[in-house]
């Protein structure tokens, strides 16, 4: 086109511009033509600016030619050539080489860092931004850039309002757009290289929001990006002061919920960032149980229905009336199929408001659950005759104990010294993270402790049919924590519980064979008592899992038998014989091969205990074991 332009007289060259300029001509039209003849802005410099530098400074500024300063300013040479061709309707290209000099032009005199910042009070909020709109390049652009050059920070542009405002008019698919925004909000609002920096968005106007009649979810999954992503970036005093003031905001977002929404394709644009915050910060919501738990059957409630007609002041009412006057077993299994609808949508206040009536403590806070989970099992008694109640108790506790994990995390790295060598960083981080594994093992070696202590408690009261049913819900909790971290099984068995709860828990935890691992360690102990435990927990357990692994310990449980029995005084070597005779006396038809070496061993713990025949032991055998001994893989 400038070639052509070469071929026209002055005067036509005249004319040609002052109809551009004109008044009449729309300003970003006429840009953009400018755009395709750089030889005419060049040969008008002074001209084109004093036509421009008015229109930019009016409060009317066209949001497009906003997108055109920006655009220069970062020399994005593809979506200003998108913007051009969208205005003039027919595709064309911008010839960079020559198009430089107006470019920098422009930028020098025009489209200045300060001019663009004053223009920010006229961009518009796109409303139902999507994915799907047709328009390339948004306002949303804009504050982006102006947010990742740090200029609301130096001109003291409170911006925070307008991205709220955006947010509230986002949909379905969710704009990548709004992934690049959030995360430059929050990187310019930590920025503590200014003396002002931009503000978080009000928490009052976030939790007026989750409190309103609104269920926009679109909504809910970017408040919910945007406060994880603060709490991320955040570091020291910044840090538990955004911790504080958004606790309460995750007690009103349905967390659950919106962990299944995120799988949809909607999400995919926040999805990955958003799945590994909630990951780090809020495990607990990822708990697969909930969807067990949930009913499938079509006659029931969908679950938004649920949501609306089940509120939790009706399940907290329920429950009260289950502690003071008790409920029959139908009413408290409706109950808890309730409470697992209305989880899905209230998630964490659901929680907070269950545990606040267990424990009839109207000030617990969700952050106190998480510094003492087994405070939790301080409900009434009475509760236990309810399996019902205590699957939802310990579905609880399951999230808490999750929880607790990165709330110690937090409460560590909040603790820690700066330290200016790298060699001392490294040793600090070994001793933060081993010191929180402890914290951490404590805890949940504690709450099964106390649970298998209730549960032999419970069977000197109650009937057998309802302790076989809280015994399996129980056990099934036991099972689940067992195989999440198998450290939890060895720590709780070098503790120990009631020899009594060995076989049922061996008959109800399937992952009780983990056990066999460190029987070994636990023979080879200093405590008599430990190696006493050992023993019994062997027996059983080669009873219920005759296989290779525990014929090997057994071989080795021979030798460490045969070896107390010389070294324990007279007293220790009777406690231990009348504990642990069972384990010589099974073992011959548990693994006949090892049948004479099981009657060695007895008959030295006979000599040594000075046992007179009318109280020795009988071996467990009988004559069809022995005719077809059981089949050992070996």
């Amino acid at each position: 086109m400038s070639s052509k332009l070469r071929t026209f007289s002055t005067d036509e060259v005249q004319q040609l511009l002052d109809l551009l300029l004109s008044p009449t001509t729309n300003v970003t039209l006429g840009l953009c033509f400018l755009f395709m003849i750089p030889s005419l802005v060049e040969r008008n410099e002074q001209t084109i600016i004093e036509w421009l530098v008015p229109t930019m400074s009016s409060l009317s500024t066209d949001d497009k030619l906003l997108m055109i300063g920006l655009f220069c300013m970062t020399n994005y040479n593809e979506p200003l050539n998108a913007l051009v061709s969208s205005t003039l309707d027919f595709p064309c290209r911008i010839d960079p080489g020559p198009f430089h000099h107006s470019r920098l032009l422009l930028i020098q005199r025009v489209f200045t860092n300060d001019l663009l910042v004053q223009r920010f009070a006229t961009i518009q909020i796109t409303p139902n931004l999507n994915a799907n709109i047709t328009i390339k390049h948004i306002p949303a652009h804009f504050i982006c850039y102006l947010l990742s050059k740090g200029l609301c920070n130096q001109h003291h542009v409170q911006m925070s309002s307008w991205v709220w405002s955006q947010i509230l008019q986002c949909t379905t698919p969710i704009h990548p757009i709004m992934l690049t925004l959030i995360n430059e909000l929050v990187t310019t609002i930590v920025d503590t290289r200014y003396v002002w920096h931009l503000t978080q968005i009000d928490t009052q106007i976030i939790y007026d929001y989750l409190t309103s009649s609104e269920d926009r979810i679109p909504t809910k999954m970017l408040s919910l990006l945007y406060l994880l992503t603060l709490n991320d970036q955040a570091t020291g005093d910044l840090a538990n002061q955004y911790h504080q003031s958004t606790r309460i905001l995750f007690d009103l977002l349905p967390l659950p919920h919106l962990v299944e929404q995120l799988t949809t394709k909607d999400y995919d644009a926040i999805a990955p960032q958003l799945g590994r915050l909630m990951m780090e910060q809020l495990p607990q919501v990822f708990l697969a149980d909930h969807a067990l738990y949930l009913e499938t059957d079509s006659q029931l409630f969908s679950l938004r229905h649920a949501y609306k007609t089940n509120k939790i002041e009706n399940l907290t009412d329920q429950l009260k009336t289950a502690l003071i006057n008790g409920i029959s077993r139908k009413q408290a299994d409706q109950w808890r199929r309730r409470w697992f609808r209305v989880y899905a949508f209230r998630g964490q206040l659901l929680t907070l408001k269950t545990a606040q009536i267990l424990l009839d403590n109207n000030q617990l806070t969700y952050d106190d659950l998480c510094a003492d989970p087994h405070c939790l099992l301080r409900f009434p008694f009475q509760l236990y005759n309810y399996p019902s109640i205590i699957q939802i108790i310990l579905f609880i506790m399951r999230e808490i104990l999750i929880a607790s994990r990165h709330y110690f995390e937090r409460i560590i790295k909040a603790k820690q010294q700066p330290l200016q060598q790298t060699d001392m960083i490294c040793i600090q981080d070994v001793k933060s993270k081993q010191l929180q594994e402890t914290l951490v093992h404590t805890q949940e070696a504690l709450v099964i402790q106390i649970l298998l202590d209730v549960l032999h408690q419970y069977k000197k009261t109650a009937c057998l049919p309802a302790y076989r049913e809280l015994q399996g819900v129980v056990c099934s909790f036991v099972h689940q924590m067992f195989i999440t971290n198998p450290v939890l099984a060895k720590l709780v068995h070098f503790q120990g519980y009631p020899s009594e709860q060995i076989k049922p828990l061996i008959y109800s935890v399937p992952s009780m064979h983990i056990c066999l691992d460190f029987i070994p360690q636990m023979l080879a102990s200093s405590e008599l008592d430990t190696q006493i435990f050992g023993f019994e927990l062997l027996t059983d357990l080669s009873s219920f899992y005759p296989i290779r692994t525990a014929l090997l310990v057994v071989k080795l449980a021979l030798q460490v038998y045969a070896t107390l029995l010389r070294v324990l005084s007279n007293d220790d070597r009777l406690r231990f014989f009348s504990r642990t005779y069972k384990f010589l006396t099974q073992m011959s038809s548990i693994f006949p091969p090892l049948t004479q070496n099981s009657v060695y061993v007895l008959q030295q713990a006979i000599r040594a205990c000075s046992l007179s025949p009318s109280n020795l032991p009988q071996l467990k055998w009988t004559s069809d074991s022995l005719g077809r001994p059981r089949r050992i893989d070996i």
